[in-house]
């Protein structure tokens, strides 16, 4: 039988930072918010997040500038690890102002990781 253990995570936080396009540099805003839930197992482990960053507008407002997106599964035997995820960040433009940075970004990445044991 195979059970699961459900679990979730809210992350608030503050950031610094920026990405080069070309020529072009992109300041991240200053805040962003996520959320992160995993259904495990003893050798298993599906997981999807959410962030979304934000920079401050109005009093009590927020802008959202840019999503990103992770699903993702990891498979454990032993020591060894085979991980397999999607992450993509896609621009909002909440307000209709064409404002913010038009760019998207993605990967899909497949790690193999052996770790010590004690």
């Amino acid at each position: 039988m195979l059970g699961f253990f459900l679990w979730a995570s809210l992350t608030l936080g503050l950031q610094e930072g920026g990405v080069y396009i070309n020529t072009s540099q992109y300041e991240f805003p200053p805040y962003l918010i996520g959320i992160e839930a995993h259904a495990e197992s003893t050798w298993l482990d599906l997981y999807g997040g959410y962030r979304t960053h934000m920079e401050h507008w109005a009093s009590f407002g927020f802008n959202p500038l840019f999503e990103e997106y992770t699903i993702g599964a990891t498979v454990s035997y032993k020591a060894i690890s085979l991980n397999v995820e999607h992450q993509c960040a896609h621009p909002v433009d909440a307000y209709g102002t064409n404002d913010n940075p038009q760019f998207d970004s993605w990967h899909n990445r497949i790690e193999i990781t052996i770790r010590s044991t004690p």
